[in-house]
């Protein structure tokens, strides 16, 4: 079992309210999905993973080269649990994580740093859950432990896994983001958030 956790990268959505393939949006000198791979390489994860369904083949195209496993979630429009199920059952049969980091396309500001401060978090207490505080509920990007690995391919729909994370409050812990936590989910967002040296 390798003791560090790897990452899981969520970004297989049709992004149906910005009506275009917002990780493929140009974001500062890159793209929206390169620059989250590119924050995820950076961490102190041995391994990086990510799911694809709609707009498979241009984001694809878009991240050759970069050092992160390509998944592909033919079901994608069924909700996220099947992409969660993808993304693990694609990492099991390559490798046997202590755990591992889900995280999502569209929270381009999610440092590193942060997702180091998890890793962290993780390995050094005996955590069934290190998940991010929203104030009002906890949510990814979130780190599930081995115990956790059968629960999250039994989620069904578009149910992410705030359930698995809100049962487990007494092994787990939830860090602070602070505004980082902000998702880009239209083109409003998209517009007041970008780098100012985007194109």
């Amino acid at each position: 079992m390798n003791s560090k956790p790897c990452i899981l990268i969520l970004a297989a959505g049709a992004s149906s309210r910005m009506k275009e393939a917002k990780q493929l949006l140009p974001w500062g000198d890159t793209s929206l999905v390169r620059h989250v791979i590119n924050t995820a390489l950076a961490t102190k994860s041995n391994s990086t993973f990510i799911v694809l369904g709609a707009d498979h083949e241009r984001i694809s195209d878009e991240i050759k080269g970069e050092n992160v496993s390509i998944l592909h979630n033919k079901d994608y429009e069924s909700g996220i649990s099947a992409s969660i199920a993808v993304g693990i059952k694609g990492i099991l049969q390559t490798q046997q994580p202590s755990g591992i980091l889900i995280m999502l396309s569209d929270q381009p500001f999610i440092s590193s740093a942060y997702l180091n401060e998890m890793i962290d978090t993780f390995t050094k207490n005996n955590l069934r859950i290190v998940s991010t505080d929203y104030g009002d509920k906890m949510g990814v990007p979130a780190i599930f432990g081995v115990e956790c690995f059968q629960e999250l391919l039994q989620l069904k729909g578009d149910m992410g896994a705030a359930r698995l994370i809100s049962e487990s409050i007494n092994k787990s812990t939830a860090l602070n983001a602070g505004k980082a936590i902000q998702d880009i989910d239209t083109m409003e967002d998209y517009l007041k958030h970008r780098p100012a040296n985007t194109p």
